[in-house]
């Protein structure tokens, strides 16, 4: 688990062509902002490993019960690596 922000969204929006794929990183995109306010996660997708995918993911706390919310869209290695910054 490592605390994940997004450094390069516009130029992650446009790595997306085609079309659909504008669509998803758009949504990765607006669910970052609409969690600002929260420390976002992100850890390897167990299920999408050549290329390595990755989650993401926050932590919320309801009736003193830790859960966790994921984004509904995850990204590629290299994606990971060129529009996002991972701190330790």
């Amino acid at each position: 688990m490592k605390r994940v922000k997004l450094i390069e969204g516009r130029d992650f929006l446009l790595s997306g062509i085609p079309a659909d794929t504008v669509d998803i990183n758009s949504s990765i995109i607006k669910w970052f902002f609409d969690n600002k306010e929260n420390e976002i996660f992100v850890v390897k997708d167990p299920n999408q490993t050549n290329p390595q995918g990755y989650m993401f993911y926050i932590e919320l706390y309801r009736d003193d019960v830790k859960i966790y919310q994921f984004s509904p869209n995850y990204v590629y290695d290299w994606e990971l690596e060129k529009f996002f910054k991972v701190y330790d």
